[in-house]
Protein backbone atom coordinates (compact mmCIF):
# COMPACT_ATOMS: atom_id res chain seq x y z
CA UNK A 1 0.00 0.00 0.00
CA UNK A 2 1.13 3.01 -1.02
CA UNK A 3 2.69 6.18 1.75
CA UNK A 4 -0.09 8.89 1.49
CA UNK A 5 1.15 12.57 2.91
CA UNK A 6 -2.39 13.92 4.23
CA UNK A 7 -0.72 16.98 4.25
CA UNK A 8 -1.05 16.61 0.25
CA UNK A 9 -4.59 16.00 -0.24
CA UNK A 10 -7.75 17.81 -1.25
CA UNK A 11 -10.45 18.54 1.91
CA UNK A 12 -12.42 16.55 -0.32
CA UNK A 13 -10.53 13.94 -0.70
CA UNK A 14 -9.89 14.08 3.10
CA UNK A 15 -13.49 13.92 3.92
CA UNK A 16 -13.42 10.80 1.49
CA UNK A 17 -10.55 9.03 3.41
CA UNK A 18 -12.73 9.42 6.68
CA UNK A 19 -15.91 8.15 5.52
CA UNK A 20 -14.67 5.27 4.23
CA UNK A 21 -12.90 4.90 7.77
CA UNK A 22 -15.64 5.09 9.60
CA UNK A 23 -17.82 2.72 6.82
CA UNK A 24 -14.93 -0.02 8.15
CA UNK A 25 -15.75 0.89 12.11
CA UNK A 26 -19.53 0.67 12.48
CA UNK A 27 -19.12 -2.67 11.27
CA UNK A 28 -17.31 -3.50 13.88
CA UNK A 29 -18.64 -5.40 17.22
CA UNK A 30 -18.38 -3.60 19.86
CA UNK A 31 -18.06 -4.87 23.51
CA UNK A 32 -19.51 -3.15 26.64
CA UNK A 33 -16.96 -2.25 29.35
CA UNK A 34 -18.28 -4.00 32.26
CA UNK A 35 -18.25 -7.07 30.20
CA UNK A 36 -14.73 -6.89 29.43
CA UNK A 37 -13.77 -6.04 32.85
CA UNK A 38 -15.27 -9.32 34.10
CA UNK A 39 -13.69 -11.31 31.60
CA UNK A 40 -10.00 -9.85 32.32
CA UNK A 41 -10.75 -10.18 36.11
CA UNK A 42 -11.76 -13.86 35.82
CA UNK A 43 -8.67 -14.37 33.61
CA UNK A 44 -6.46 -13.30 35.69
CA UNK A 45 -7.74 -14.31 38.89
CA UNK A 46 -7.78 -17.85 36.88
CA UNK A 47 -3.75 -17.57 36.87
CA UNK A 48 -3.34 -16.18 40.42
CA UNK A 49 -2.32 -19.73 41.80
CA UNK A 50 0.73 -19.90 39.50
CA UNK A 51 1.51 -16.11 39.92
CA UNK A 52 4.77 -15.52 41.71
CA UNK A 53 3.84 -11.70 41.66
CA UNK A 54 0.84 -12.92 43.78
CA UNK A 55 1.65 -16.09 45.36
CA UNK A 56 5.43 -14.99 45.85
CA UNK A 57 8.70 -16.67 44.68
CA UNK A 58 10.18 -19.92 47.20
CA UNK A 59 13.53 -18.80 48.77
CA UNK A 60 15.25 -21.74 47.25
CA UNK A 61 14.09 -20.81 44.02
CA UNK A 62 14.69 -16.80 44.50
CA UNK A 63 17.28 -15.74 42.87
CA UNK A 64 17.96 -12.89 44.48
CA UNK A 65 18.08 -14.47 48.08
CA UNK A 66 21.97 -13.78 48.69
CA UNK A 67 21.27 -9.83 48.15
CA UNK A 68 19.48 -9.57 51.73
CA UNK A 69 22.47 -12.06 53.30
CA UNK A 70 24.93 -9.07 51.30
CA UNK A 71 22.86 -6.44 52.63
CA UNK A 72 22.62 -7.73 56.32
CA UNK A 73 26.26 -8.44 56.98
CA UNK A 74 27.90 -5.44 54.83
CA UNK A 75 28.60 -3.64 57.48
CA UNK A 76 29.60 -5.31 60.01
CA UNK A 77 31.78 -7.77 57.82
CA UNK A 78 35.68 -6.69 56.88
CA UNK A 79 35.26 -6.06 53.17
CA UNK A 80 36.94 -10.23 52.17
CA UNK A 81 34.28 -11.57 54.02
CA UNK A 82 31.39 -9.35 51.96
CA UNK A 83 32.92 -10.90 48.73
CA UNK A 84 32.07 -14.52 50.59
CA UNK A 85 28.64 -13.55 51.28
CA UNK A 86 27.70 -13.66 47.61
CA UNK A 87 27.52 -17.63 47.96
CA UNK A 88 23.51 -18.81 48.52
CA UNK A 89 23.07 -18.97 52.05
CA UNK A 90 23.06 -22.27 52.44
CA UNK A 91 26.75 -22.62 52.06
CA UNK A 92 27.65 -19.80 54.36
Amino acid sequence: MPVINVEDLTDLDKAKMEVTQLKIEVKLERAKVSKCCEEISEYIQSGADEDPLVKGIPEEKNPERWLCHLLMWTEKLPTFAVQCSLLPMDTC
